[in-house]
């Protein structure tokens, strides 16, 4: 089968059909499914998944879209952009940081728990600066 099997979270106030215009747009149209968790999640069949999408609509009303990786990217460091930005529980969000205070290459990464999740960005905020991925992973325990 062509194309990719795509899993996606969206927050609720996003319809199924900006979710398909926004990944279409993305994808050039060459997705062969999307499955949206919100639709329902018993009906996921997660052993065909290519690939784990978290979307939501930002501060300013523009959709946003976070590829989930398992483990973090070396070059990356997690992106500083609160919880009110980016509302998925127990992901963090991470991009390659190529300076100036700027990102590029967004995705996110899950953590054991929200609170774990709440501290890796707090730390990133506060006092630490960019977490890198061997203060990620040891923060994590892993």
């Amino acid at each position: 089968m062509n194309g990719s099997f795509i899993l996606v979270t969206a927050t609720p106030d996003i319809s199924i059909e900006s979710i398909e215009k926004y990944m279409l747009n993305q994808y050039d149209g060459s997705m062969t499914e999307i499955w949206n968790v919100n639709d329902n999640p018993t009906d996921c069949r997660l052993d065909h998944i290519d690939k784990e999408i978290l979307i939501f609509r930002d501060s300013w009303h523009e959709l946003g879209m976070f590829e989930v990786v398992d483990d973090f990217p070396g070059g990356y460091v997690v992106w500083n952009i609160g919880r009110h930005n980016f509302p998925h529980e127990s992901y963090v969000p991470i991009a390659m940081d190529i300076g100036n205070y700027r990102v590029d290459n967004p995705k996110c990464i899950k953590v054991k728990s929200e609170e774990l999740a709440l501290s890796i960005m707090y730390k990133a905020a506060h006092g630490k600066g960019f977490i890198g991925r061997l203060d990620f992973n040891s923060l994590c325990g892993r």
